[in-house]
C-alpha cells in the first residue's frame, strides 16, 4: 500500500533538530552578508589586508546552501519516513491442507493393482512425508465426514493415523464428496490464512451436485480442491469386509466404476484439477503443487494486516544525499573515483552475486531466511523479529525467546508466546499472548492460542486434582488385590503416560472408569477429541499449540488401531445426529 494517506514518520523526534540546523544556517549566512557589506564602504586594498581569509570566506559562500540540504535530507531520512507497508516472517508457514481419504467399501476395489486402498494410503504416506512447508490436516469420508487430525506439522502422527485406516469402518457407507469438502473448508478456518488446498483421493462420487456447489464454494473463500482419482472406468467388483465378491439380490457381482469426468468437473469448479493415481508424471505434478498453492495463500497472506508494519524508506533520501556530499569535494572528485576504482576488493566481494551485490545487510539475512538459511539469516539480520523467527525454525527457542524479548510490538509477543508453548512454559505463553493482546487486541491467533492454553493448563489441573484425591483414598490399604484384566488405561493428561500394571492396582468392585479417577480410553479420548474439534473447527488454533493437545490425545491412546477408529467414528457420527435434531 503506496501513497500519502499511509505517509509517516517513524521516528518523528528527530525532527526537533531541524529548527536548531536552520537557524546555524541562517546565522552563517548572515555572517557572510555582513563581511560583503564592508566592500560598499572601504577600498578594496585596504579590505584585502582586513580579511585575510578571504578564500575561505568564499568557499563557505557555495557551502552553505549544499550543506543545508545534505543536513536537511539527513534529518529525515534518521526520522524515518514511511509511505509503504511491509511484511516480516512469522515462524510459521501460512501454507494450509487439508487430505480427504475415501474410506468406503468401493475403495477395496482391485481393478487396479494391489487395491485402489493400498494405492490412495500410500499417496496419502508420500504427500504426509514430503517436504511441504506448512499445516496438514486429515479426514475421511464415505457417507459422511470425519475428522481424523486437525492442522498439524507432526508427520509421523499423521503417518500413525493414515497406517492405522481402512475402508469400511465409517458408520455410512458413500462417496458424499461434498461433505468432504464442506468440512475441509471448517478446518482450513484454523489455519494462519485461512485458506489452503482441498486435496480428495476417492475412486467415485455421489450426488454429483451437491459436490460441484461444494467445490465452487471452496473455490470462493479461496480454496482450491484437487481431486487424486483412483480406479478405472470398467471398475470391479465390490469385496465385502470377509473378502468375497459382493452380489446383488440377482446373484450378480456388484460392479464399483470410476467416473472421471465427473471428478474432472469437480476439480475445475474448485480451481484445481485431477490426475489418476495410476499416471506417475501427473501425481508427481499434483505433489508439486504445493508451490501454486503456497503463492495462492502467500498472495492472500500479503494483503492481510495482522502481520505488517510500516517500511522504513529513509534509504531512498540517503542515496539522494550522496551526489550532493560529492560537490562538496568537486576539486577532488576525479581522485575519489580513481581511489575506489582501483583500491582491491575484499575477497568475499569476488563471491557476491548479481543478486545480492546490491542488497544491504537486512535484505540478504531476509533473503536467507526465504532460503531456509536460518542459521545464516540470524548472523546476519540486526533486527529482533527476524533473529527471532530464524532462530525459531532452527528449533532454538531459548535464543529466539531472548530476541522477541527485545521487541515490544504485538508480533514479537506474538511469537514469543509460541516460542514459550514449543519449551511448555505455558503460564510465561499465557502471559506473553495476553501482551500481545493489549497491543493489537484484533490479534485474533494470539486470542486463540491464549485461550487453548488456559482450556490444558485447566484440564491437566484438574486431572492432576483427581489423582491426587484417588491417591489419598487408597492411603491405609495394606492389601491390594492383583491387577485384573485390561492393563491399558491411559495416564494422566499433560504427564508422561506409565503402564497402570507397574504402578497401580484396582480394587475389587470397582469398574475400570471408576480406578483412581481414571476414566474409560475412549471416554477420556472423547473430552479430547471434543475439545480439539470444538476449537479447531469453531474458533480455530494455532498449529504450534494444536500439536500440544494432539500430544495429548496421542498419549492418551491405548493402541492407534482400526478398531479404535471405528468406534471414534461412530461416536461422532452419533454426536452429529444429535446435534442435528
Amino acid at each position: 500500500m503506496i501513497g500519502l494517506a499511509t505517509f509517516q514518520f517513524l521516528t518523528p523526534s528527530w525532527l526537533l533538530l531541524l529548527p536548531p540546523l536552520w537557524l546555524l544556517l541562517w546565522r552563517l549566512a548572515r555572517a557572510r552578508l555582513r563581511q560583503s557589506m564592508w566592500s560598499q564602504i572601504c577600498d578594496t586594498h585596504l579590505l584585502q589586508k582586513m580579511q585575510t581569509d578571504n578564500a575561505a570566506s568564499n568557499g563557505l559562500r557555495w557551502l552553505i546552501w549544499p550543506l543545508a540540504i545534505i543536513l536537511t535530507l539527513a534529518v529525515l531520512a534518521a526520522a524515518g519516513p514511511s509511505w509503504r507497508q511491509q511484511t516480516h516472517p512469522l515462524m510459521e508457514s501460512a501454507s494450509a491442507r487439508i487430505i480427504a481419504l475415501d474410506l468406503s467399501p468401493a475403495m477395496r476395489v482391485q481393478d487396479v493393482k494391489p487395491s485402489r486402498f493400498a494405492q490412495a494410503l500410500a499417496a496419502a504416506r508420500e504427500m504426509i512425508q514430503s517436504d511441504f512447508d506448512g499445516e496438514t490436516g486429515l479426514l475421511v469420508f464415505s457417507g459422511a465426514a470425519f475428522v481424523v487430525s486437525p492442522l498439524s506439522r507432526d508427520a509421523s502422527t499423521l503417518s500413525a493415523f493414515v497406517d492405522a485406516l481402512e475402508p469400511g469402518i465409517l458408520p455410512l457407507d458413500g462417496a458424499r464428496v461434498d461433505l468432504a469438502i464442506a468440512r475441509a473448508q471448517d478446518l482450513l478456518l484454523a489455519s494462519i490464512s485461512g485458506k489452503g488446498q482441498i486435496i480428495v483421493i476417492t475412486s467415485g462420487i455421489d450426488r454429483y451436485s451437491d459436490a460441484l456447489q461444494a467445490a465452487v464454494s471452496a473455490r470462493q473463500l479461496g480454496h482450491r480442491v484437487l481431486i487424486m482419482a483412483i480406479g478405472t472406468v470398467a471398475g470391479g467388483p465390490l469385496i465385502d469386509e470377509d473378502g468375497t465378491p459382493a452380489k446383488d439380490g440377482r446373484g450378480n457381482f456388484v460392479l464399483a466404476k470410476t467416473d472421471f469426468s465427473a471428478l474432472q468437473d469437480i476439480a475445475a469448479a474448485g480451481n484445481g484439477f485431477m490426475v489418476s493415481l495410476d499416471q506417475a508424471t501427473d501425481y508427481s505434478e499434483l505433489l508439486g503443487s504445493k508451490i501454486r498453492a503456497n503463492n495462492l495463500v502467500e498472495a492472500s497472506h500479503e494483503s492481510a494486516n495482522e502481520n505488517r508494519e510500516a517500511a522504513n524508506d529513509g534509504i531512498w533520501l540517503v542515496w539522494m544525499i550522496l551526489p550532493i556530499t560529492l560537490l562538496l569535494f568537486r576539486k577532488n572528485l576525479l581522485w575519489i573515483i580513481l581511489l575506489a576504482v582501483m583500491l582491491p576488493l575484499d575477497e568475499n566481494a569476488y563471491a557476491a552475486d548479481q543478486d545480492t551485490i546490491w542488497q544491504h545487510r537486512e535484505q540478504r539475512a531476509f533473503e536467507a531466511y526465504r532460503q531456509g538459511d536460518f542459521g545464516h539469516s540470524a548472523e546476519l539480520s540486526r533486527n529482533a523479529l527476524l533473529q527471532g523467527s530464524a532462530h525459531y525454525r532452527n528449533g532454538d527457542y531459548r535464543q529466539a525467546i531472548e530476541n522477541f524479548s527485545l521487541d515490544d510490538s504485538a508480533a514479537a509477543h506474538y511469537n514469543r508466546g509460541n516460542s514459550l508453548a514449543r519449551l511448555k512454559r505455558m503460564s510465561e505463553a499465557i502471559a506473553a499472548y495476553g501482551e500481545a493482546l493489549a497491543r493489537a487486541p484484533e490479534l485474533t491467533a494470539a486470542r486463540y492460542n491464549k485461550r487453548l492454553l488456559e482450556l490444558f493448563l485447566a484440564q491437566r489441573q484438574e486431572s492432576d486434582g483427581d489423582q491426587s484425591a484417588d491417591a489419598d483414598n487408597n492411603e491405609g490399604d495394606d492389601v491390594l488385590p492383583e491387577q485384573t484384566a485390561g492393563d491399558s488405561r491411559p495416564g494422566v493428561i499433560g504427564q508422561e503416560f506409565n503402564n497402570p500394571a507397574d504402578e497401580q492396582r484396582q480394587q475389587p468392585g470397582l469398574g475400570a472408569s471408576q480406578q483412581f479417577g481414571m476414566l474409560d480410553p475412549f471416554e477420556r479420548l472423547d473430552g479430547l477429541e471434543q475439545q480439539l474439534e470444538r476449537l479447531a473447527l469453531g474458533e480455530g488454533i494455532d498449529p504450534a499449540q494444536a500439536e500440544i493437545l494432539m500430544d495429548t490425545w496421542i498419549k492418551n491412546l491405548p493402541a492407534v488401531s482400526s478398531d479404535l477408529f471405528r468406534r471414534k467414528f461412530s461416536r461422532d457420527y452419533q454426536r452429529q445426529r444429535q446435534q442435528q435434531r
